[in-house]
């Protein structure tokens, strides 16, 4: 997957697995499996979103890199990392970020999960050849009048399913603080 950077990146690391399941593990959604340990809710300034990590999780200052991104560091958590991309809404915002978290045609991309609605996208995909097996998961959601995509790593990478899944969970979190 490629990432198109228009406003901004935090950067979230962690996610080893733990004894509590994660969000929606806990509501009984049929989507995931995924288990994290003590979480938290954080906020991320100056933007204004908050998310479910790992407690003990630190937000680094804002910064700006190809756009303004922070960093999240968490010591215990999903084993992979967190990019929560920043942009400006517009009507195309949803259905281009849902177009290309899905354009791999090819018959080594599968996509256990992706739709689509009007607050947003969610996406899992596996790529799997004769060398190895990556995974992907990315959320979008629109909060005022921006889109934040949070994805594992930043796109496809060599992670676990349960990396993948706790990750997806940690996105699906992202709320407006408050």
């Amino acid at each position: 997957m490629q990432q198109v950077i228009l406003a901004g990146i935090a950067t979230l690391v962690g996610c080893d697995g733990g004894s509590d399941p994660a969000p929606s593990a806990r509501s009984g959604d049929p989507r995931s499996s995924a288990t994290t340990p003590a979480i938290e809710r954080v906020t991320v300034e100056p933007w204004p979103i908050s998310l479910e990590v790992s407690r003990g999780s630190t937000v680094g200052p804002v910064q700006n890199v190809l756009g303004e991104f922070v960093d999240i560091e968490t010591t215990a958590g999903c084993g992979a990392d967190i990019q929560i991309h920043r942009q400006a809404w517009s009507d195309r915002t949803i259905a281009d970020q849902f177009a290309a978290a899905t354009r791999q045609d090819s018959e080594d991309y599968s996509y256990p999960l992706a739709e689509q609605d009007a607050e947003g996208h969610r996406v899992k995909v596996v790529v799997a050849n004769e060398l190895m097996t990556m995974r992907g998961a990315e959320v979008g959601t629109r909060i005022g009048a921006h889109y934040y995509t949070c994805t594992a790593n930043g796109g496809v990478s060599p992670i676990e399913e349960s990396e993948a899944d706790c990750v997806f969970e940690a996105c699906r979190a992202l709320r407006a603080a408050r």
